[in-house]
């Protein structure tokens, strides 16, 4: 199952790319579908992303042999925690 991609709360971004055994997401201009920033860090595939409410972070769940959870500071992309 590919998980559905998540829209920022004002619309302006979408984060795509995952795949099963996929490492990485790609935040992406939802107009265009260009890819602004690339997110890698996850060990296996990626369950679940979701922008915070204010588009300041992006929270990825990695899938149930990942088991990562990760907070991204998805501008510089760099992954808090």
């Amino acid at each position: 199952m590919l998980p559905s991609p998540a829209e920022s709360t004002n619309g302006s971004l979408e984060v795509g790319g995952q795949q099963p055994l996929e490492e990485r997401s790609k935040v992406l201009q939802p107009t265009s579908y260009t890819e602004i920033k690339h997110l890698k860090g996850h060990k296996y595939g990626i369950e679940s992303v979701v922008f915070s409410p204010k588009n300041d972070f992006l929270i990825s769940l990695g899938d149930v042999n990942d088991r990562g959870l990760f907070v991204w500071d998805w501008r510089n992309e760099t992954k808090i925690s």
